[in-house]
């Protein structure tokens, strides 16, 4: 008896009464799945209850020619119920049955059906796909098997997890899966993250990847899709979003005005926990190309951190323009007390960049590792772009993160009445009018981090806004890291919330008793379409 022999088909009512009888004679009282049970299972499982047909020479089939089959139901995770109870939608597909009729054993038959059901599954997943139809796609299966079985489910691609934790029966079993592959034809954008909305090639790249709302990204293939998927894009950051329907404790997020997605970062290197220009380019994505409401809050849940972002406009900067709004706690440096530290700092500043000591009016750390050096305005716009020695950046423990020079704007009587030097050729417009409104300067280096000078840098404004809101008197600044793309970023602080003692250690847990910088920014798509 050969593969060539079988056919494959889904399981019908009247296919049970014989593969009630399989079942029987395969396992022991106490494991074998009742008639009831399996009539569960065809019911509320159809597609995934499959059997083996033994085709006559004359191509006709013979009433008792079920000669095997397999069942399975959905669950979301593989515990005890999910021997009983069919979860529409669960990712995972628990097989509870592999039977094959005792004299056609050990002739391939059992292979040959488990293969062709892992393909089923596989052709399930690639129709959905076409279909648009992505609320239920299956991640893996899963199945019990006994020592003496284990060899047969590796040699079909399965891996053993454990010793399974379910009892059944009086004997061991342990427990197996095999990822099933989904379809990665998701739809991507590359973003200009805190653009200038009238000049191409400005702001911060990221790549963004809209993913099926049923991705598990703790499976180690997803993982390493997404690394690589990172690589080939070989920007600073890629996101990876998708719609999260269901809290922490399982139930229904049922808020209106809000749409929640999950959120992860990868770099062409490692995944990281938090990238502020790829969640600004990822709120963009959802409002400008999937038809998120533009009244809507989108909250993304990141592995650290909840982000809140709105599309709103501004009324200091880019007026007219869809810009988006995210709130970060406020991250502000305290001055360097230790001469040890300054000194050490001061000779970092003159190797990398000859910055003299005369030219530095300020210096501080943040929590985040920041080092924030603000220097005179005339010596910022003199830096150029070339020549920095980084090594010296690496060889400094003062920080651990970056280093961020920085400088206010000069005002047109600290320029004779002209206009600043790092700012484009002027002209009466909207785009000049904005720009005017620039508070500081700024630039982002942080080879420690493996970037000698990111472009721009939301993170490196939660150390910013505090400092020049404060220099300034402002509640409002608006910053621009000119870095060679450059961008511009409007920062707001908000102070922390007033609370009673019963709630402080709330407030203090979400934004250390800093307060929280709304960093709002302009994003601009520059390519979308499809992965392969």
């Amino acid at each position: 008896m050969t593969s060539a022999a079988l056919s494959f088909r889904e399981v019908g009512p009247t296919d049970l009464p014989a593969c009630v009888a399989l079942e029987k004679a395969s396992y022991p009282e106490d494991e074998a799945a009742s008639k009831s049970t399996l009539q569960y299972r065809q019911h509320q499982a159809a597609t995934f209850f499959r059997c083996a047909i033994l085709t006559g020479e004359d191509g006709d089939e013979d009433e008792d020619t079920v000669v095997g089959f397999i069942c399975a139901t959905r669950c979301i995770s593989f515990k005890h119920e999910s021997m009983t109870t069919h979860v529409a939608g669960g990712p995972l597909l628990a097989i509870h049955s592999v039977v094959v009729r005792e004299e056609y054993r050990r002739r391939g038959i059992a292979t040959a059906m488990l293969k062709e059901y892992i393909r089923h599954v596989q052709d399930f997943n690639r129709k959905a796909d076409r279909k648009k139809n992505w609320s239920s796609p299956v991640q893996s299966i899963v199945l019990m098997a006994k020592a003496n079985l284990l060899t047969f489910y590796i040699h079909t691609g399965f891996r053993v997890n454990r010793l399974s934790p379910i009892l059944h029966g009086n004997d061991r079993w342990y427990e197996l899966q095999q990822e099933i592959p989904i379809p990665r034809n998701h739809r991507c954008w590359v973003v200009d993250a805190f653009a200038d909305p009238y000049q191409r090639g400005t702001g911060n790249p990221a790549a963004i990847v809209l993913m099926h709302e049923d991705t598990n990204t703790e499976t180690k293939s997803t993982k390493a899709w997404m690394q690589t998927t990172a690589q080939e894009f070989n920007l600073s950051e890629t996101a990876f979003i998708w719609r999260r329907r269901k809290d922490a404790e399982g139930e229904e997020i049922k808020i209106p005005g809000e749409q929640h997605y999950n959120i992860r970062y990868f770099t062409p290197s490692i995944e990281v926990p938090l990238c502020g220009h790829a969640t600004l380019g990822s709120a963009a994505v959802l409002y400008q190309h999937t038809g998120a409401p533009s009244t809507d809050k989108i909250v993304f849940h990141a592995t650290e951190d909840i982000l809140e972002a709105t599309l709103r406009p501004s009324n200091h900067f880019w007026r007219g323009q869809r810009n988006i709004t995210i709130s970060f706690p406020s991250k502000p440096a305290t001055e360097l007390s230790k001469e040890s530290d300054r000194s050490s700092v001061l000779s970092t500043l003159a190797e990398t960049f000859s910055i003299e000591e005369d030219e530095v009016f300020w210096m501080g750390l943040s929590d985040i590792g920041d080092l924030l050096v603000e220097i005179k305005t005339e010596r910022f716009e003199a830096l150029g772009y070339k020549g920095f020695r980084y090594d010296a950046l690496l060889e400094c423990d003062v920080y651990t993160r970056g280093v961020i020079l920085c400088c206010r704007r000069p005002t047109s009587e600290d320029t004779n009445g002209g206009d600043a030097p790092a700012q484009p050729p002027q002209q009466q417009d909207q785009k000049d009018s904005s720009k005017e409104k620039v508070d500081f300067y700024s630039r982002f280096f942080a080879p420690k981090a493996g970037i000698d000078e990111d472009p721009v840098t939301g993170s490196a404004h939660c150390v910013l806004a505090p400092y020049f809101c404060s220099l300034l008197d402002k509640e409002t600044v608006i910053g621009h890291q000119q870095s060679n793309r450059g961008g511009f970023v409007e920062c707001t602080v908000v102070p922390p919330k007033e609370s009673s003692s019963s709630s402080s250690s709330s407030t203090s847990s979400e934004d250390g008793g800093s307060g929280r910088v709304e960093i709002t920014g302009l994003s601009v798509t520059t390519l979308g379409g499809r992965l392969q």
